[in-house]
């Protein structure tokens, strides 16, 4: 059989009034600036809306109703909110193999003054680091394409071949290209000790992130890509460029994959802290922690992770992974000496995330009696 269609274009419905039902706190210019218009009217602008409101972290729940007037071709909507508690409090107590036991301790208030800004003070110490950290941000500032995020902090670092003191403040102001696409300038002051050499620096870079989840708290599919340059100024001169793109994509039969792709550089004298150093959890998983790199780091860097996620019985599941890479002062020098290793693990998919064991091999002599244990929990981006 063949069938053919003939569709005619139907009356375009205009947007009416919105309406908002339910808020206390959140006052009216806020809730407009979550709330995406457009003259004409179409599901898509709901949907936005939806994503906003449930982002913003104000709102423990949101439904929007439609009301349409058929004789004026327009379309109302009914937007009713439940606001979340404003106070925030965390403690929380974890361990992985590189840090060993961790504290962290978060005390927040939302929605100040009902104008969506957000502010916040985090402790973290752990068996290498410790951070004191102060911070304000504004999901949506002044319209829904606008947000910025400003901290204070003062943090210790222990590496494998220095320790590092810092204090100082970063401003950060991103403009929404698309809702999950974010581009923006960023601008840092900071004080950095090294080893009893301090370097005064200032920052001014630029951002570009786009961070995709199909679900908010508990996604399947992820994509994550972010670009940044900077130049820094004061007792060093140098610029950094970074590069980063992670996927988790679900396949048949709940089989999932994950890769990671990720680059950088540095022009310039840049102190040994903003060099690059591999190895570990985060990356090659079949050597100690920044062990590719040492003893004072590389100019430029290339890595990639790849993985495959197979589901066991509920909730268990096993991982099978290679991660490559390769540090070096010299671009043509990349691919001379790249590491790489393999290995699997066994995980139990849980509301926080996945908690994963890793055992990894690397791609040397005796590599079976280099590998390497990991606990983490969640996904590593």
């Amino acid at each position: 059989y063949i069938y053919i269609y003939r569709v005619k274009e139907g009356p375009v419905y205009k947007t009416g009034e919105t309406v908002y039902y339910g808020y206390n706190k959140t006052s009216l210019r806020e809730l407009s600036y979550m709330t995406e218009k457009s003259e004409d009217y179409s599901e898509m602008l709901n949907d936005m809306t939806l994503h906003n409101m449930l982002s913003s972290g104000i709102f423990s729940g949101v439904s929007i109703d439609t009301f349409v007037d058929r004789e004026k071709k327009l379309v109302h909507r009914l937007i009713q909110v439940s606001e979340d508690k404003r106070g925030i409090f965390d403690l929380s107590l974890g361990y992985n193999t590189e840090e060993n036991i961790s504290l962290e301790s978060f005390l927040g208030l939302k929605n100040l003054f009902g104008l969506g800004i957000s502010s916040g003070f985090r402790y973290r110490r752990t068996g290498k680091r410790e951070l004191y950290d102060l911070s304000i941000s504004d999901n949506f500032f002044f319209s829904s394409r606008y947000w910025f995020k400003s901290n204070m902090f003062k943090s210790y670092e222990e590496h494998k071949s220095y320790t590092l003191d810092s204090y100082g403040s970063n401003l950060q102001l991103g403009y929404r290209i698309t809702r999950d696409t974010s581009i923006g300038p960023v601008f840092s002051i900071l004080k950095n000790k090294v080893d009893g050499q301090v370097f005064h620096i200032r920052k001014y870079g630029t951002f570009l992130i786009r961070e995709f989840k199909d679900d908010i708290f508990s996604p399947s599919r992820i994509h994550y890509d972010s670009i940044s340059f900077s130049l820094v100024e004061g007792d060093a001169r140098y610029a950094r460029f970074d590069l980063s793109t992670f996927y988790l994509i679900p396949m048949q039969r709940g089989l999932k994959l994950s890769f990671k792709v990720a680059s950088g550089a540095v022009w310039g004298d840049a102190p040994i802290f903003d060099r690059f150093f591999l190895g570990g959890l985060r990356d090659l998983r079949g050597y100690s922690f920044e062990e590719v790199g040492q003893p004072d780091g590389g100019k430029y860097y290339t890595f990639g992770r790849l993985e495959f996620i197979l589901p066991l019985r509920e909730p268990f599941v096993g991982v099978v992974f290679g991660d490559a890479g390769s540090v070096a002062n010299k671009p043509r020098d990349l691919f001379r000496d790249v590491k790489a290793d393999a290995g699997g693990a066994l995980g139990v998919n849980t509301p926080i995330g996945p908690i994963r064991l890793d055992i990894a091999f690397p791609f040397e002599k005796e590599w079976f009696r280099k590998f390497k244990v990991y606990l983490s929990v969640g996904y590593y981006y």
